[in-house]
């Protein structure tokens, strides 16, 4: 039996970024809509904001220091605001995504780049198979 990403001639495969997001976005319906409060949808859409002007001038970013010292940790910066963010979008998902979470139905079976060991470069697009997320970290909110 085959593994996801891997054939018996090949080294395993990893996804993309885009990859990883896609194949969720792609198991829900596009009919079904959510509320959000405005605080919530703006608190969300500034940290994107900040990502965005962050990344988008190569010059914030010279060095590891650079992007470290923007990140930050679970307790300032970067990536404190994603966490929050992420938890605030969790609250309203519908009961029936946060089932599809649970049950590894979102998950893509083939990893991400980042998961390799050596750390390749972002991968092109590879066809998408079925998994599921237990493999690979929790996303619940």
């Amino acid at each position: 039996m085959a593994t996801p990403g891997k054939t018996r001639t090949q080294k395993k495969r990893y996804t993309s970024v885009e990859e990883q997001v896609e194949y969720a976005v792609a198991k829900v319906s596009a009919a079904e809509t959510v509320r959000i409060p405005l605080k919530d949808f703006m608190f969300v859409f500034e940290t994107l904001g900040e990502l965005r002007r962050f990344f988008h001038q190569p010059q914030h970013w010279t060095s590891l220091v650079d992007v470290e010292r923007f990140m930050g940790n679970v307790d300032e910066g970067a990536v404190r605001l994603v966490a929050e963010s992420y938890r605030r979008l969790g609250d309203i998902l519908p009961a029936e995504v946060l089932r599809l979470m649970d049950d590894g139905e979102l998950d893509n079976p083939i990893p991400p780049y980042y998961f390799a060991q050596e750390h390749p470069k972002p991968p092109g697009r590879v066809s998408k198979a079925k998994g599921s997320r237990k493999q690979h970290e929790s996303r619940r909110p």
